[in-house]
């Protein structure tokens, strides 16, 4: 069918063609035909031209109206690098048809705020996502796409990410000499809450189905924090410290779920949190949406 279609459409465009050049008369008309590849003809006073695009692999069939002759030019487009804030909508179409490795480079982020809780946590813990920790994600400053197929994608993703984990029940977390413990309030204190933080540079590496992705998401922890809000009577209290002992590297596993340009996800990590040898054990978990902007 497609050869069909094609072999009528050159024999159309060239004998167009013919006429024009004979009554030195010229017009330009371009056609697309999608079944379910992408066939475009281009007729003006130089040339005319037929492009295909199957499976990733364009196909330029070429008349110069001034010779005799057709010229065959089969190309394949392995690379192509964006630059930052151009027309997306327009690379996103062309991904559509085009099997190409691509590196997007603040071109195609995105923006995420989610839940985070803990979990096989050390006895006296008390981190959930009903005490509003929250964790935040700027995804894909980096990204590097590769088309399996026409609906499946490959990508390796570059990112960073800030997760607060939170307490609020009788105990606290606590710096004491170069470990982090899990130790009540003072008697009589008005708690606020107790948190640790850990900043992460992400590499993120999904398989994407349609609307649906699954993947892993390697967290260099490059840094955590400790604070702590109470009040004793009139007199307020902050503990803070800076040096919790994270593990230098943790794996989140990752569910995702497209919907236009708004993703959520669901992450969770078998991995400690922090080296067990100086702080509580814990995992962590999380949920959330990612604004694709």
């Amino acid at each position: 069918m497609k050869r069909t279609i094609l072999t009528t459409a050159l024999l159309l465009i060239i004998s167009f063609a013919t006429t024009n050049a004979q009554s030195n008369t010229h017009r330009d008309s371009t056609v697309v035909i999608c079944h379910p590849d992408t066939v475009k003809i281009t007729n003006n006073e130089q040339f005319i031209a037929i492009e295909v695009n199957n499976n990733g692999n364009e196909y330029k069939l070429k008349r110069e109206l001034t010779t005799e002759g057709v010229t065959v030019i089969n190309e394949k487009q392995e690379w192509n690098f964006d630059i930052p804030f151009t027309n997306k909508r327009k690379k996103k179409e062309e991904k559509r048809h085009n099997a190409t490795m691509e590196t997007n480079i603040l071109c195609d982020m995105q923006f995420g705020i989610g839940l985070v809780t803990a979990t096989n946590q050390a006895e006296g813990m008390d981190v959930k996502m009903a005490n509003c920790g929250m964790e935040f994600t700027l995804n894909r400053l980096i990204s590097i796409e590769y088309r399996l197929t026409r609906n499946s994608v490959f990508e390796t993703n570059f990112g960073v990410n800030w997760r607060n984990y939170r307490m609020k029940g009788e105990n606290r977390f606590l710096k004491e000499g170069s470990h982090v413990v899990v130790a009540p309030y003072p008697d009589g204190a008005d708690i606020n809450f107790s948190r640790l933080k850990i900043f992460s540079l992400t590499t993120e590496v999904m398989l994407r189905r349609k609307c649906f992705g699954i993947g892993a998401v390697v967290n260099f922890n490059t840094h955590g924090s400790l604070k702590t809000r109470y009040r004793v009577g009139d007199e307020r209290f902050k503990e803070t410290s800076n040096n919790i002992h994270q593990n230098a590297v943790t794996i989140d596993y990752k569910a995702e779920m497209r919907i236009k340009d708004i993703s959520f996800y669901f992450k969770y990590s078998p991995v400690n949190m922090l080296d067990t040898s100086y702080g509580p054990k814990f995992h962590s978990m999380s949920a959330g949406m990612m604004l694709n902007l």
